[in-house]
């Protein structure tokens, strides 16, 4: 199975990657509430920073923050008085967040989360959503492999893939679920 870019990338080795990860989640939230409570320029020029110090694809990073914009542009058009704020933030936001997630494992924050006490519960459903993200991207790769081979992929198929990428997803999922509790897994 092929890995998405940030696990990847999590297990760099690298400045921002040696520092264990209960800082780092301190760090995070501290910078996200700074991102929401304070003039951008602060927090964007620590975020920066920290991603210069980093030693990942910088303008890789930045591209994948942008992921979110869609979704802010359409909650910016009902204020477009506060648009640019509201996008800006939201980048900003996404960009803290994955260089987090890319200098961090999974099972390393975690752990943190579960040693700080978060439930059991949450964390679980956390590491559930980020291990059907790689399902989702295999399928993903497999239906756009398969659309390359018949002679491209015409928009007019798109809503159709995307059912079938969530069937065909949610079905690995569930297979891979079955498996594991034939193996003994117990959720903690």
């Amino acid at each position: 199975m092929r890995h998405l870019v940030i696990d990847q990338w999590s297990r760099r080795r690298g400045p921002l990657h040696a520092i264990p990860a209960g800082p780092k989640l301190g760090a995070l939230f501290g910078t996200l509430a700074a991102i929401s409570l304070s003039p951008i320029l602060l927090p964007a020029a620590i975020i920066l920073l920290a991603l210069s110090y980093s030693k990942l694809p910088a303008l890789a990073v930045l591209k994948r923050s942008a992921f979110v914009l869609p979704f802010a542009a359409l909650l910016a058009l009902a204020d477009p008085a506060r648009a640019a704020t509201l996008l800006t933030k939201t980048y900003l936001s996404a960009l803290a967040a994955l260089l987090f997630a890319a200098t961090t494992p999974l099972p390393a924050w975690t752990a943190t989360l579960r040693r700080i006490g978060v439930p059991a519960t949450l964390v679980s459903t956390i590491e559930f959503v980020y291990r059907y993200l790689f399902v989702l991207a295999e399928e993903a790769h497999s239906i756009t492999t398969a659309a390359r081979a018949r002679g491209g992929f015409r928009f007019t198929a798109a809503a159709g893939a995307i059912a079938v990428l969530f069937a065909r997803s949610w079905h690995r999922a569930e297979s891979v679920h079955q498996a594991m509790l034939a193996r003994g897994y117990q959720a903690s």
